[in-house]
């Protein structure tokens, strides 16, 4: 298998998303993901993502999104995996996380979504903000093709800009994937704890926001 690291287009983004809805269905710490992002049944979840990621690549010039293609496969197929990476290389830097998000459409669970991202927003903001990085979220490889380098290759990507402009780069990792990210140079810099209990989930997810430094 021959990987190849490309920038991805609005063309790619139904299979972004059926990669993001797959790789995050199959993860050990999936019911918190069931949580946040209930699974609708429908096909205006998709719907809503893909016209997210679309306006995202239009609008927001600090947004990279790469995709990793199997030279070996072709049509959708050949797309194995894909990452987004934010790279806030102005004098201001990475700019604050709005004090409150809004949460409506089918896909989200309003007032999980409120109480897990404004925990992540406020590290995020109290480490980050002001300074020129770049910043991880999501990765996400297909479960066919897990275990076989594509992660890493997708996260190095970033790992290559963030060397070549001597910026930091940072993540949140969520408990599946954060032993990949220790082996990528990651070291920790805050948590953010979320009891899912009242959610239905009996469990506390603890996410950890991550840095690796510049050489």
């Amino acid at each position: 298998m021959v990987i190849e690291i490309l920038p991805a287009t609005e063309a790619d983004c139904p299979r972004l998303v059926q990669i993001d809805k797959t790789a995050f269905e199959a993860a050990s710490d999936s019911a918190f993901e069931h949580v946040l992002f209930p699974p609708s049944g429908t096909d205006d979840a998709s719907a809503a993502k893909e016209a997210i990621f679309a306006r995202t690549m239009r609008e927001d010039p600090s947004a990279r999104f790469i995709k990793a293609v199997d030279t070996e496969l072709s049509g959708d197929a050949a797309v194995v995996g894909w990452a987004k990476w934010h790279v806030w290389d102005g004098e201001r830097g990475m700019p604050p996380a709005p004090a409150e998000r809004e949460w409506s459409g089918a896909g989200f669970n309003a007032e999980a979504c409120r109480e897990y991202f404004s925990g992540v927003d406020r590290v995020k903001n109290k480490v980050m903000a002001g300074r020129r990085c770049l910043y991880l979220q999501p990765v996400a490889t297909d479960p066919a093709h897990q275990r076989r380098g594509v992660g890493r290759q997708l996260i190095e990507w970033g790992l290559d800009e963030a060397a070549r402009v001597g910026f930091p780069a940072y993540l949140v990792a969520s408990p599946d994937g954060y032993p990949l990210y220790v082996k990528c140079g990651f070291v920790d810099v805050e948590e953010v704890r979320m009891d899912f209990t009242r959610f239905g989930v009996p469990r506390v997810c603890t996410s950890r926001l991550m840095v690796r430094e510049s050489p």
